[in-house]
């Protein structure tokens, strides 16, 4: 569970795993200086953990640990499956129905995966606009990407009713 926490999008997330140790105030974590809680983290280690919290809190040892929790990766097939799954979907979000058919407008269809970057299947998917994906829980980063800010102002401009983009001309 904890590995789970700290692994995603192919790196280690610090903020899931300062908010743990925060929480639990582990070796101290949270009540000393930056550099106190610095040295904490960098030295974190789960086997460490589990000899402050012991198995008996948990229904199971983790198999991995944070040096060998496995990489959610994209398979090499996935844009080729993506590109299918979104035109399965008409180029409509499936969230707010936003329809991203023009050619130019694909782009803002993302293929979202509902668990596991490494599952491809069709059930595992869901087409979805790049503002609704950013919505998502740990999908925060895409905001910061370049076709959300254009997304978002080409979306200004047209009317709530309007279920369509329309290009810039």
């Amino acid at each position: 569970l904890l590995a789970a926490l700290f692994y995603t999008d192919n790196n280690r997330v610090p903020g899931s795993l300062t908010v743990c140790l925060k929480k639990l105030c582990f070796n101290g974590y949270g009540q000393g200086d930056f550099l106190k809680n610095n040295k904490i983290f960098s030295e974190f280690e789960l086997t460490h953990f589990f000899e402050q919290y012991p198995s008996v809190y948990f229904k199971d040892n983790p198999k991995f640990n944070e040096k060998t929790a496995p990489l959610d990766t994209y398979s090499k097939s996935f844009p080729s499956i993506s590109k299918k799954y979104k035109k399965l979907k008409n180029w409509t979000c499936e969230e707010c129905n936003i329809d991203l058919k023009l050619r130019e407008n694909r782009r803002f269809l993302h293929a979202h995966h509902l668990n596991s970057k490494s599952e491809n299947g069709y059930n595992d998917l869901k087409a979805l606009c790049i503002e609704c994906h950013a919505k998502n829980p740990m999908h925060e980063h895409v905001k910061e990407l370049p076709d959300y800010k254009i997304f978002m102002n080409r979306r200004k401009i047209i009317s709530p009713k309007v279920r369509f983009l329309v290009p810039d001309s």
